[in-house]
């Protein structure tokens, strides 16, 4: 069985299990993943998994220590 991606409640809130990507410029791209599928070690579907905020000021995106995905500022979420 495999497990959504991303919910939204109530039209307004985004739910993910990690963080965005920027290979995902608007949430109606999420459904156009395939989700049947492990999770890749890159690409959208890895990035929604292991993407973080990034706890610094800078802005943007940045590497994510963790080896996948991003690091994901204030600005973007924006």
């Amino acid at each position: 069985m495999y497990m959504p991606l991303a919910c939204v409640i109530d039209s307004s809130i985004l739910c993910l299990h990690g963080g965005l990507s920027p290979s995902v410029p608007f949430v109606e791209a999420i459904a156009e993943i395939e989700r049947v599928q492990d999770i890749p070690e890159s690409g959208p579907m890895c990035d929604l998994v292991w993407s973080d905020p990034d706890p610094t000021e800078k802005e943007g995106w940045s590497v994510n220590n963790r080896g996948a995905g991003y690091l994901f500022s204030k600005q973007v979420v924006s």
